[in-house]
């Protein structure tokens, strides 16, 4: 019985690693870490309810980002959505009054149909429930 040489006959792998791979992962990884942070500001104009006197607006609001944000559906003067219920502005002032919450922001995406004064309400009520700020988004004429 003869034995084979067969470790002569046969090729080593190679054992690097490629850097065109090793780009590519490490570019995908940094994708997932940018996209899945809280980059994004929420939309619209920030309203400061922290004052007694006059709410001060900011255009960038920056500290959203690291704030709990809820959302306010207002769809004319008499429907509200919120927190997956309708509300009309009463039932929406007795629902701020009943939950605190300690210091989030509201963020209303209103229609055109929304008036001023129960912006101003809505704004109160958000207040009166413990938001911080109020975030107005709308959507732009056409």
């Amino acid at each position: 019985m003869k034995l084979v040489n067969t470790s002569a006959k046969v090729r080593k792998q190679d054992a690097r690693i490629s850097s065109a791979a090793l780009f590519d992962t490490l570019l995908i990884a940094l994708m997932f870490t940018l996209l899945g942070s809280r980059f994004i500001v929420a939309p619209g104009m920030g309203i400061d309810l922290s004052s007694d006197i006059l709410p001060s607006v900011d255009a960038i609001d920056k500290s959203v980002i690291d704030s709990d944000l809820n959302v306010l559906n207002a769809q004319g003067n008499s429907m509200l959505i919120y927190d997956g219920a309708i509300y009309n502005l009463d039932s929406f002032k007795r629902q701020m009054q009943n939950s605190k919450v300690d210091g989030g922001v509201l963020l209303i995406k209103a229609d055109r149909s929304l008036d001023t004064q129960t912006l101003m309400s809505i704004c109160k009520a958000a207040r009166d429930g413990g938001f911080s700020k109020v975030q107005i988004a709308a959507r732009p004429s056409e």
